[in-house]
């Protein structure tokens, strides 16, 4: 896991080489992981969806457990700045925030940068 300087998860990578341990330390805190997940809810949910579940039925998809790689595709897809982002994760939590704003003030914003320089749209 590597973070930020705020100390915020950046990203994950499964088994980075010195190397680029090294060279994302210039600007990240890398951490060892230990092989031990804690996790939501959630993320439970998220993970049972991932592997077929069909929480309407509360069935498999097809009567069987697909396989989904915790470390190789769920971890890679986490942090601020994932490895390797999951569109359709990001699609369900940007679903959940919009039925329930955790204030009523949050918005979600597009930033952009263009010719005249940076451009914020609010959806």
């Amino acid at each position: 896991m590597f973070s930020d300087a705020d100390g915020s998860m950046a990203f994950f990578l499964q088994k980075p080489s010195p190397e680029r341990i090294v060279a994302l330390s210039e600007h990240h805190t890398a951490s060892l992981d230990t092989g031990v997940w804690l996790l939501t809810e959630r993320a439970v949910e998220t993970l049972m969806r991932k592997c077929g579940w069909d929480p309407a039925t509360e069935t498999f998809e097809g009567g069987a457990v697909r396989p989904y790689e915790l470390f190789d595709r769920f971890g890679l897809a986490l942090g601020s700045a994932p490895a390797e982002p999951d569109p359709a994760a990001a699609a369900g939590i940007r679903a959940a925030l919009t039925e329930a704003p955790p204030n009523g003030r949050a918005r979600f914003v597009t930033p952009s940068v263009s010719s005249t320089g940076l451009q914020i749209t609010r959806s």
